[in-house]
């Protein structure tokens, strides 16, 4: 698997799935909520105001084709209380990621920090991703031994400076 580091707005990331991270909200404010509701055509503030995503840890909204973006399939994923953010929560929320079914059988995947431009939260998404997709086939035989995943390209973007 390759892993790559680069500087990108939202919408030029032509991934299989680009992953975006948000902190628990209640509506859809800011650009960078704002840019994400634009790209999903207004789903995310449906899902929003329906009490569907909320932000909470670990919590994943998916959206395939979004609208204003190069990607197939957009998954923003809850971090949990702002004031309680760190590192651990970037870990948790891709441990969890790393066994969803859109995430998996990705060929090549974004990880959009967006603003979020710690050192360690990158380490600790990367982390939880290594962590959650580990699979014990030392001992395995027949089907258990294949590794199934098709990942290759793992990339790690924040967004561009302006």
């Amino acid at each position: 698997m390759q892993f790559y580091y680069s500087y990108d707005k939202l919408g030029d990331l032509s991934d299989d799935a680009v992953i975006c991270f948000t902190t628990e909200i209640k509506d859809v404010k800011g650009s960078y909520l704002k840019t994400l509701d634009a790209a999903t055509d207004g789903g995310l503030s449906q899902l929003v105001s329906s009490e569907e995503f909320t932000g909470k840890d670990s919590e994943t909204a998916s959206f395939t084709r979004p609208v204003e973006l190069a990607t197939k399939r957009l998954l923003i994923v809850g971090l949990g209380d702002a004031k309680k953010l760190n590192a651990d929560s970037f870990r948790k929320a891709m441990g969890e990621l790393s066994r969803y079914r859109g995430f998996s059988q990705a060929k090549s995947v974004a990880l959009y920090f967006g603003n979020y431009s710690e050192a360690a939260y990158f380490q600790a998404a990367v982390e939880g991703y290594l962590l959650g997709s580990f699979k014990q086939r030392e001992y395995k035989t027949g089907k258990g031994a294949r590794d199934d995943a098709r990942l290759s390209s793992f990339r790690v973007s924040v967004a561009k400076p302006a």
